[in-house]
């Protein structure tokens, strides 16, 4: 009873302290970032608004110098000040019915800049995607989860070292000859790609959710293949892939033509995309990854939805281990440590991987026979393909 008695009141005082920390934290939000101009009566003011974002502005990038100081990580810091950052695009970004697709600024956001990527890429003469088979083979299905990235790692191909690739995988299995398809989608290459797709522009289209040449590739491939409704689909991508990956599944070009996908995403910012809850979603995110903590919001908590963070300091791999010290979380984002944190996802008890894996098992059938067809895909100078 007295171990007990001192275990609450050690407890108290840890709660106390911390009441005390929050109280210090609103304070200074309070004061420092002009949160109370609305209450003082200045809501529509620009030149409050503008001293509340400066305010805040300056006071996020303080947290972000102490947070290298303390040699913490940037993607940590992005994820614990979510709801300042979007205090801060709501100061920045001026409601518009056109913008206000839902409740999350990052979406806006994406919203203004994908629209200022399309208006440059049309711009550039860019009117919309072509594709191009580069090759096809035949193999046998591996059927561990790890194996998919290899995938991911032969569609980051350069064809005429200039575009990467996309891989789209006939699966067929059982004596009716059943066929499931693999769709492999490979990271960002160039910042903007001209007639590159794999570029800057995709990434924020893709989660804007905004017509997208990357998105259009990807559907004319699977038509090309011959994919028929009815037959099971599994996405997936590193960073800009899995952007690719969900915003294939979501939109309704895809929805109106094929069955719900499931994806496995590997490091990509997918919170603000809308993914339909009858699309399975395996979003794997490394805790030292600054670029998931970009989607400017935590992964939903939906039963379609499962998120596997893994923290890379802890690993007993060197190379990972030594990728989790550095402070941006460029480093932790490389997709051979992905493979790995897949690979013990696959061998994980949890119910709601099990789940999934259920629910892509007709496709993950080990010896099955694929044909992968690869696919160059570039933005084309001809309005209509």
């Amino acid at each position: 009873a007295k171990a007990l008695c001192d275990a609450l009141d050690k407890t108290i005082d840890q709660y106390g302290k911390a009441e005390l920390a929050v109280a210090a934290e609103m304070s200074t939000l309070e004061k420092w970032l002009l949160y109370g101009l609305d209450s003082l009566g200045f809501p529509f003011n620009p030149l409050a608004r503008k001293a509340a974002t400066i305010a805040l502005t300056r006071w996020l990038l303080d947290e972000l110098e102490r947070t290298r100081l303390r040699r913490g990580y940037l993607a940590d810091t992005l994820r614990k000040y979510h709801p300042l950052v979007r205090e801060l695009l709501d100061h920045m970004v001026v409601a518009h019915p056109i913008l206000a697709a839902g409740p999350a600024s990052t979406r806006r956001l994406t919203t203004i800049f994908g629209i200022m990527g399309t208006i440059i890429t049309r711009g550039l003469g860019y009117w919309a995607a072509r594709i191009r088979r580069v090759s096809t083979t035949k193999e046998i299905l591996k059927g561990g989860l790890a194996d998919l990235v290899d995938r991911v790692d032969k569609a980051d191909w350069q064809v005429k070292h200039v575009t990467p690739s996309i891989l789209v995988s006939k699966v067929v299995t059982g004596a009716g000859k059943k066929a499931s398809w693999i769709v492999s989608l490979p990271p960002t290459t160039p910042l903007i790609g001209g007639s590159n797709p794999m570029d800057l522009v995709s990434d924020i289209q893709g989660m804007g959710e905004l017509p997208n040449d990357l998105v259009d590739g990807v559907l004319k491939a699977l038509s090309d293949a011959g994919v028929k409704k009815g037959e099971q689909i599994l996405m997936i991508g590193h960073s800009l892939g899995g952007i690719t990956a969900a915003a294939v599944a979501s939109c309704k070009e895809f929805r109106s033509q094929y069955s719900p996908a499931a994806i496995i995403t590997l490091g990509s910012p997918i919170a603000s995309i809308k993914i339909p809850e009858d699309v399975k979603v395996l979003a794997l995110e490394h805790r030292q990854d600054v670029f998931p903590a970009l989607a400017g919001a935590p992964n939903p908590q939906t039963p379609n939805f499962v998120t596997v963070t893994r923290d890379l300091a802890i690993s007993n791999n060197t190379a990972e281990s030594d990728a989790a010290k550095q402070f941006m979380g460029t480093d932790a984002h490389a997709r051979e440590f992905y493979r790995n944190t897949l690979a013990m996802v696959d061998k994980m008890n949890d119910p709601s991987i099990k789940a999934f894996k259920q629910a892509i098992a007709p496709i993950m059938v080990r010896g099955a026979s694929v044909t992968t067809t690869q696919y160059e895909v570039v933005r084309s100078g001809v309005r209509s393909q």
